[in-house]
């Protein structure tokens, strides 16, 4: 089960917002075994498996608050960037990547 501290904003096509925030999800394990697979990493961290939901077609922008790749730490826990079973470096990669194909996301400090 993955928890997600993010705060989200993403607009439907008709201009509803799809997420306000988003405190708790469980990503289907396929879905994460492709998401490690496509990001080149063990075991994705629970902020990019939310970027990898909401890159689906239904959202016309997205809008990302709080994901800095671990920059300042972690609020669920007592991890660090050594104890961590994340590779925050690919994930960064990977998103990055998908912001500059992708016009609807946008990572907001």
């Amino acid at each position: 089960m993955y928890q997600s501290t993010l705060d989200v904003a993403a607009k439907a096509q008709d201009g509803s917002s799809m997420v306000r925030s988003l405190s708790l999800y469980v990503h289907p394990r396929r879905d994460i075994a492709s998401l490690a697979a496509r990001a080149g990493v063990k075991r994705p961290s629970s902020g990019l498996a939310v970027v990898d939901l909401l890159v689906q077609p239904e959202c016309t922008t997205i809008d990302l608050f709080g994901f800095d790749f671990y920059e300042s730490s972690s609020l669920s826990g007592n991890q660090t960037i050594k104890t961590t079973p994340h590779d925050f470096k690919k994930e960064r990669t990977f998103v990055t990547e998908i912001v500059a194909r992708d016009s609807r996301l946008r990572l907001c400090g």
